[in-house]
Parts: C-alpha cells; sequence; structure tokens
C-alpha cells in the first residue's frame, strides 16, 4: 500500500500512516517506513534534513520495480 501511494506523488509521515490504518505515532514511523527508507525502498525528499516539517518520501528505482513485480 505505501509503495502504490508514493508511486503516484510524495507523500508525508502523516499520510503514510493514515493510509496504513495507523496513528502518526514515533514508533509507527519507525517500525513501518524507517526500514523502507534503509532498504532504499522509499526515500526522503529532503535527505539532509529528515525531520523537517515539509519531508516527503517518494519511491525509488528499487520500490518501482518491486511494485511492478508485484502486479
Amino acid at each position: 500500500m505505501i509503495l502504490k501511494a508514493c508511486s503516484e506523488t510524495p507523500r508525508t509521515k502523516t499520510e503514510l500512516l493514515q493510509i496504513l490504518g495507523l496513528a502518526n505515532a514515533y514508533m509507527n514511523y519507525k517500525r513501518h517506513l524507517l526500514p523502507l527508507v534503509a532498504l532504499g525502498i522509499i526515500a526522503m525528499t529532503i535527505p539532509d534534513k529528515p525531520n523537517s516539517r515539509l519531508q516527503k518520501y517518494r519511491l525509488t528505482e528499487k520500490g518501482k520495480n518491486m511494485l511492478k513485480a508485484a502486479k
């Protein structure tokens, strides 16, 4: 669901957690989004400022390939 949401347009942390039906809490972010960033599936739009209020997440090429393979 996260890959599909990020494929269309970059999304904020809050938007991605809402898509998953989760609260905007740090543990949900740490459990569900950070592993995808670490694996290179999604990437931050402002990597120099990970805590920026303008931070969004986009799908990487690796993520796009995974999404294609899942279809």
